[in-house]
């Protein structure tokens, strides 16, 4: 709980309008495709403030390549030509909306590239797949990423 709290806390200008969060259910999960290297992208999003910095979230539900085999990969993509510098954090929800795998990169310039920004091994994939820790409710995985954008630049 005290990665919770700091998370909170690092976050607690959420009525910023520098401030986005981003809830993403990923249906059938335990049925995608889990050949290593294999990615499956969110919807774009953006922060309402500024609809013309849009973001997109991929997974690699087993690693993005044969180091990271048996981890859920996750990143953040920017989806416009910007520079923006700014903190993210990314979390897995269980089934209660409680998060208890949280990462997130302090101070970060991100731009519009093909590889993405985020965690190579962001948990064991058979955590998620284990239904006793309540990550697959229904077989949908919930991934929230909270951004604070300081500024950017077009």
């Amino acid at each position: 709980m005290e990665a919770e709290k700091a998370i909170n806390n690092f976050f607690d200008i959420q009525d910023s309008k520098y401030f986005t969060k981003f809830i993403w259910k990923i249906e059938n999960f335990s049925q995608i495709n889990s050949d290593i290297g294999n990615r499956v992208d969110s919807c774009i999003f953006c922060c309402p403030n500024y609809p013309d910095i849009r973001f997109r979230l991929g997974i690699n539900p087993n690693g993005s390549s044969d180091i990271n085999k048996g981890f859920l990969s996750v990143y953040l993509w920017i989806g416009t030509s910007v520079d923006i510098y700014s903190r993210i954090s990314m979390e897995l929800l269980n089934n209660k909306y409680e998060s208890k795998y949280i990462k997130e990169r302090q101070d970060t310039v991100y731009n519009n590239s093909d590889q993405g920004w985020g965690f190579d091994q962001f948990c064991h994939r058979n955590i998620v797949l284990d239904q006793d820790n309540g990550y697959l409710d229904k077989d949908i995985l919930t991934i929230r990423c909270k951004i604070f954008i300081k500024f950017y630049e077009l």
